[in-house]
């Protein structure tokens, strides 16, 4: 009986690992929610210099510095709010960022409907966001306001 035991314990911590979701760099779907939930609050706060630390190293210093900057934040956050809440929405291992990496989708809600130029995100309190992580958890690829009739629909289900 015991032997019975073991083996199905055996069994299940097998099946149990094989069953997370592995992304780039062996990431998981939890990876990705932990980087963007401290994403969202540094975002939220304004705090730059705490988003440039969470951004991979590939990035170079002028890029993480011109698109996340304190004015920058601020501009975002006057033309679509801060965010709300999120949710994983799914992976597209079809989307890929610069590094080959697969791509994980978020619905991004935020606490004002965007004032944009841009038609497809115009009015919206609801958008899709895009991020890849490097193999030191931090964010290499992110696009943060990502749209197209493709994501609409997909974020208009969850």
């Amino acid at each position: 009986m015991k032997r019975i035991v073991f083996i199905l314990l055996l069994f299940l911590a097998f099946t149990t690992g094989f069953a997370q979701s592995y992304l780039g760099y062996g990431k998981t779907k939890a990876d990705y929610e932990r980087v963007f939930g401290k994403f969202m609050k540094f975002y939220n706060n304004g705090q730059s210099d705490s988003i440039y630390s969470i951004l991979s190293d590939k990035w170079n210093e002028e890029n993480k510095r011109s698109n996340w900057n304190a004015d920058i934040i601020r501009i975002i956050q006057e033309s679509i709010g801060k965010i709300e809440s999120y949710k994983y929405i799914d992976t597209f291992r079809g989307r890929i960022d610069a590094y080959s990496n697969p791509m994980v989708y978020f619905k991004l809600v935020f606490n004002k409907p965007a004032k944009s130029h841009v038609p497809s995100i115009n009015n919206k309190k609801e958008h899709a966001v895009c991020l890849s992580l490097d193999e030191e958890g931090k964010i290499l690829g992110l696009n943060f306001i990502t749209s197209s009739p493709a994501v609409d629909s997909l974020i208009s289900k969850y």
